[in-house]
């Protein structure tokens, strides 16, 4: 007589989603994770958006998210697999999901030759990666070098608003019609005259 192999049931997944706290382009990624995770009821998916990320006894399969800023230190020291979800930058040991970042600097670049500008500028910021890396791009695509191109470089406080006056009282000392390539909001369009925008939010 054979006896029947008993099977264990499947264990729940745990996977810990750490969530940004901007709404964004990488936010908008995490959602869909998500929603990815919630049909499929093989996981659990523990959201967390706080520095504060895991307790003394947690254990997880996975983590992913963003991972910028003052988490750093929590996931270096986190010994499971891991899924870095933004462009702040590499951390050792962590895959990360990004965008070509010198590919959209091309695009934009690509866009303002094939509509026949002349004037270039771009607007950036200070020691991000993303952002010398767009810059390079876009650089590279026009055919400049840097000392020909007008750049203006943010500190990393993220404060749209004093950027979007910042970049408007810089660029009326510039040639125009501009070409103005950045991350700026949508607030800066038509401010001033004669300078066409391509910006990433």
């Amino acid at each position: 007589m054979r006896h029947k192999r008993q099977v264990e049931p499947l264990r729940k997944r745990r996977i810990c989603v750490v969530l940004p706290g901007y709404d964004g382009f990488y936010g908008e990624i995490l959602k869909g994770v998500r929603r990815y995770g919630e049909s499929r009821p093989q996981w659990r998916m523990i959201f967390r958006g706080s520095p504060d990320l895991f307790g003394p006894d947690e254990v997880f399969d996975g983590v992913l998210g963003d991972f910028a800023n003052e988490r750093t230190a929590l996931i270096l020291q986190y010994k499971g697999p891991a899924v870095q979800v933004t462009n702040f930058g590499d951390l050792p040991g962590v895959l990360r999901v990004s965008l070509d970042e010198h590919a959209a600097g091309r695009v934009a670049a690509e866009h303002f030759l094939a509509n026949g500008h002349r004037h270039f500028a771009f607007a950036g910021y200070e020691g991000v990666q993303f952002s010398e890396q767009r810059l390079e791009g876009y650089r590279a695509a026009l055919g400049l070098r840097l000392d020909e191109l007008h750049i203006v470089r943010f500190a990393q406080n993220f404060r749209f608003q004093h950027n979007i006056y910042t970049t408007i009282d810089w660029i009326r000392k510039l040639p125009t019609p501009l070409a103005l390539a950045g991350f700026l909001g949508g607030e800066i369009m038509g401010k001033p005259q004669k300078v066409i925008v391509g910006g990433w939010g």
